[in-house]
């Protein structure tokens, strides 16, 4: 699926889930119609955190999002388990990679983030 499509495979509301390494952590990714995305977390590493970014490549069975919060970039790199679970890793520019972890579609996610139109492929 290209990340311009007009309909994002990967739209929606995903929630972050990692129950065995951080049971209390709490994120949200949302991803819309034309594949770009958001990560938001209220504490992350003991303070809030928010990124944007886009669908940089989607196979059917591997994705890739690059999100960025204009001082760090971190690729998600995710094995697709079903249309509603992704596996994946957090791979820091200062080459820290987190723990596995879940996200979870719970929900449509919006047509449109505002922003500019993420790059072509």
């Amino acid at each position: 699926v290209a990340a311009n499509a007009q309909n994002h495979a990967l739209r929606g509301h995903w929630e972050f889930r990692a129950p065995t390494a951080s049971p209390d952590y709490r994120g949200v990714m949302l991803v819309e119609a034309a594949g770009r995305a958001t990560y938001d977390s209220p504490m992350d590493a003991g303070r809030p955190a928010r990124f944007v970014g886009y669908v940089a490549r989607s196979d059917g069975s591997y994705v890739q999002i690059l999100l960025t919060n204009r001082a760090t970039v971190i690729r998600a790199n995710c094995m697709v388990q079903s249309n509603d679970l992704l596996e994946c890793q957090f791979f820091r520019d200062s080459g820290n990679v987190s723990n596995i972890f879940s996200l979870v579609r719970t929900g449509a996610g919006p047509t449109t983030l505002h922003g500019p139109p993420p790059p072509s492929r």
